[in-house]
């Protein structure tokens, strides 16, 4: 399971490994259409990707989430399972809240402010649709403003002037530059990257996408206008005698002087198609690195590696303080040795399930708390043929309740799945690490 902070910190490192890549090596290409597929997927990689949980190790069959299995020769199997870490929470409290807490409400607090806002701007535009006079013509609604507004789109819907609108001469031209825009649907880049805000608050980057996914709009819409051969010059100065400074919002397009001069320098300029192909080779890094960077330490279930391991003559004082083999009568005649396991019992849901079960269950014991007590338990449990959970004992302890608190815990742990060997069920014992930490 991804956290919230977990989320929100791999979707900000991708999205800037990312958007790196774009501001280094395409934003000053004429290749619009591709820069416009590429800002969407950054934007659609940070949303999404940071959510899924998945390891890396996992997803290209580096790993296990055994840390090992050992077959002994009396037949029964132990299994070392991954550490799990119980943190106390009782350090950086306000008013009874933690500061984990206390940073996450403020979180959600700003993003519910700032998706309000966002609603509210929607709201707006309709309110402007409904007390103007409007006009449907060839597919596009025309909202006719009366106030000192300059000329702007939202989908199919072109706010402007009634003046300018009867004016046929220049109002041609800029309404097939908005248009563009329409036809295209550059709204909804834009409405994705206002949610990428929304959640994404605090990462300065994210309004860095949205400049540059509107900045390459207008070029999409220059580039449309201008392949119908109509003259540079004449452009340009429609831009300069319609644009303004005011804004109109960041969810519409608009004739904005801030952006003119690179429109200008956009509409003349050739791009190195050889340029463009060395740019192209290091996306696959970047968005392997983002990858890599959204893995998660969450555990997969696969089957765990089998290393078998000779008749041990006597067990020493040091292998009994460490997670060792639990060793049982023997059940099997003693020269038998499993060199393949067919089937690992499971815990119901599989290994994510187990974690998540003894991260909810484990507590903290106060003892240990207050007498500042951390460290790590080692527990053995064995898996019966029927699935129950028996021979639950500690390996090595630390006192404080927190030996009793791990054993109460995987002695109460559901029936799991029993292991098969050879079609038949099999015992199985398990050693888990179990690590108390204060910070």
């Amino acid at each position: 399971m991804v956290t919230l902070f977990d989320y929100l910190i791999k979707s900000a490192f991708s999205i800037t490994i990312l958007y790196m890549v774009f501001h280094l090596f395409f934003r000053n290409r004429v290749s619009f259409m591709f820069n416009r597929v590429l800002l969407i997927s950054i934007v659609l990689f940070g949303l999404i990707v940071p959510m899924l949980s998945f390891n890396i190790n996992s997803v290209l069959n580096f790993s296990s989430p055994y840390a090992s299995t050992i077959i002994n020769s009396e037949g029964l199997i132990t299994v070392n399972l991954k550490e799990i870490v119980i943190n106390s929470e009782t350090q950086y409290k306000l008013f009874g809240m933690s500061f984990i807490k206390i940073i996450a409400l403020v979180y959600l607090l700003i993003s519910l402010v700032l998706g309000l806002w966002f609603v509210l701007k929607v709201v707006r535009l309709f309110m402007l649709t409904r007390k103007n006079e409007t006009r449907t013509i060839d597919g596009f609604k025309f909202v006719f403003l009366n106030d000192n507004y300059p000329t702007f789109s939202f989908f199919n819907i072109v706010f402007i002037h009634k003046q300018l609108f009867d004016s046929k001469v220049e109002s041609e031209k800029i309404i097939e530059h908005e248009g563009v825009h329409s036809v295209q649907r550059h709204s909804i880049d834009l409405l994705f990257a206002e949610l990428l805000i929304i959640i994404q608050w605090f990462n300065p980057i994210v309004y860095f996408i949205r400049k540059s996914i509107k900045e390459n709009h207008e070029f999409l819409a220059d580039k449309g206008i201008l392949k119908n051969d109509f003259d540079i010059p004449d452009y340009k100065l429609l831009l300069l005698r319609n644009s303004t400074t005011i804004r109109t919002g960041s969810i519409t397009h608009n004739f904005s002087y801030s952006l003119i001069k690179k429109r200008f320098k956009m509409m003349e300029k050739k791009d190195s198609k050889i340029k463009f192909i060395l740019a192209m080779m290091i996306l696959p890094i970047a968005f392997s690195l983002a990858f890599f960077a959204c893995s998660s330490p969450e555990i997969e279930e696969d089957v765990p590696e089998v290393i078998t391991e000779e008749p041990a003559k006597e067990p020493t004082e040091e292998k009994v303080a460490m997670p060792m083999p639990y060793e049982q009568p023997q059940t099997v005649p003693e020269a038998e040795i499993f060199a393949v396991v067919e089937e690992m019992p499971t815990f119901p849901g599989g290994v994510e399930e187990l974690y998540k079960y003894l991260g909810k269950n484990i507590k903290y014991p106060q003892q240990a708390k207050d007498d500042n007590i951390q460290g790590r338990v080692f527990v053995n449990f064995v898996v019966e043929k029927d699935g129950e959970i028996t021979n639950v004992k500690i390996l090595r302890g630390i006192g404080g309740g927190c030996d009793e608190e791990a054993i109460r815990v995987v002695s109460s742990m559901p029936k799991w799945k029993p292991g098969t060997q050879r079609g038949k069920n099999v015992r199985v014992a398990y050693n888990l690490p179990i690590k108390y930490s204060l910070k």
